[in-house]
């Protein structure tokens, strides 16, 4: 066995069991930084296995592996340096505590970069930070692993070489929709595949003279009838087939009807064309989901499922045949995204948003402009979702979408009864919205 002798001091000295004294052998792990507690990373303790090298403390070597998921194109990750030498307290004053770490990515990928320094020379207990950059919108799974080697400096030469030392997992997902702000394009996607789910039936087809029911054969032909049993293509080119057509009825939604425009119905109150655009909704929906907290995927979810419903699927912002007795009157019905509704509601909403009491005529006027207002109709549509929901189930309906319950949600705008108007509908576009978010995978989800 090895003795030990301290320098100038004899007398001085210990024999113990062969140990790795001159050797720098570190455990890097995960710690949390900003990137986790911003809630731009989520770190978690996965089931999968790593052992490190075999000059690593046995108790140290084992261990599951953390694994980090983002949908961030940049991120910042930090790590410690722990001791996995052997020696434990004894090695403490003779062994080798510093040296170099390298990180290395399992893949090789352009897409995947560490744009910071990826070799470190550091101490036990240190914490050293990555940081990595994707490209946007892309995504991956890969792991980062380290290595270390001795720094050579001093008489503690260490003679191991790339020991391998830690280990993570990296999944980079898609920006969420959460996660960013809403774009033209996101926005035509939303409402494109929320109408493809909607009002979904089988419809006859015609023919270009909207008079001419159009027939079909099981090899999709398609043909009019001109006679009994007489049938034409639609190039007039006469169908000589022994097979009897059947009158096509494909099925068609929502979105074959109207496409993805937006507030286009023609009602007493409209948002007027030229100002009713998907860029422009998309500007003033993220502005008020910054400015009145709804600002993480459910709660953008249950806004824009509730908001959907509420307006005619994105084409109103006036509920032209009113069936409520509002009170104030009927001029007080529903309007914006949310169809506010009551004098008392839009007295809170005037005074909160435009300041001061209003007359009669001031108030009125204020409503009208509600529904004629892309910009009035959202903004007033999110402060009433902010602090005038239904009091006695909960005024800010934040609180009720972070706790993804549709039916209180559903009861904080419709009323507290037991089963709000058009409840499955408002299920049903809140189910739809989360696999439009892909909910399941955000990081950001609650």
């Amino acid at each position: 066995m090895p003795t030990i002798t301290e320098v100038g001091n004899s007398s001085n000295s210990l024999t113990i069991p062969p140990i790795e004294l001159d050797e720098f052998l570190p455990v890097i792990r995960l710690i949390k930084n900003e990137s986790e507690e911003n809630k731009k990373v989520k770190i978690e303790q996965i089931e999968e296995q790593v052992t490190l090298s075999k000059y690593i403390d046995r108790k140290k070597r084992d261990f599951k592996i953390q694994q980090i998921t983002t949908n961030e194109n940049n991120i910042k990750i930090s790590f410690k340096v722990g001791d996995g030498n052997k020696t434990g307290n004894i090695g403490s004053y003779f062994e080798d505590d510093d040296g170099y770490i390298e990180a290395k990515l399992s893949v090789n990928d352009d897409k995947i970069k560490i744009i910071s320094d990826s070799i470190f020379l550091k101490k036990y207990n240190d914490i050293f930070q990555l940081e990595i950059e994707f490209e946007k919108e892309y995504e991956s799974e890969f792991y980062i692993e380290f290595y270390a080697n001795d720094d050579d400096e001093g008489y503690n030469k260490g003679k191991y070489e790339n020991v391998f030392c830690g280990k993570v997992k990296i999944i980079k997902t898609k920006l969420c929709l959460c996660n960013k702000e809403l774009t033209e394009l996101d926005l035509k996607q939303i409402i494109t595949k929320l109408r493809k789910q909607d009002g979904l039936q089988n419809e006859q087809e015609y023919a270009a003279n909207g008079l001419d029911p159009i027939y079909i054969t099981s090899n999709g032909t398609k043909l009019v009838q001109k006679g009994k049993n007489v049938f034409y293509t639609l190039d007039n080119i006469k169908y000589k087939g022994t097979e009897k057509p059947k009158k096509h009825k494909p099925q068609k939604s929502n979105f074959d009807k109207i496409g993805a425009s937006i507030f286009q119905l023609n009602y007493d109150e409209k948002i007027d064309k030229n100002e009713a655009t998907l860029k422009n909704f998309a500007k003033e929906l993220n502005s008020a989901f910054d400015k009145f907290e709804i600002n993480t995927c459910i709660r953008k979810i249950h806004f824009l499922a509730q908001c959907y419903h509420e307006s005619q699927q994105f084409q109103s912002t006036y509920e032209q045949d009113a069936v409520t007795k509002p009170s104030g009157g009927k001029k007080y019905i529903g309007r914006g995204l949310i169809q506010i509704t009551h004098d008392y509601n839009y007295k809170k909403l005037y005074e909160n948003i435009k300041g001061g009491k209003p007359s009669s005529k001031e108030l009125l006027n204020f409503a009208s402009e509600i529904s004629k207002n892309l910009n009035l109709s959202v903004q007033a549509s999110a402060y009433y979702w902010r602090y005038l929901g239904v009091p006695i189930v909960g005024k800010n309906i934040n609180i009720l979408a972070s706790k993804d319950d549709v039916l209180l949600v559903s009861r904080a705008i419709n009323g507290n009864v037991q089963t709000p108007n058009g409840l499955k509908e408002r299920k049903k576009y809140t189910k739809e919205l989360k696999e439009i978010f892909e909910y399941d995978k955000c990081v950001k989800n609650k």
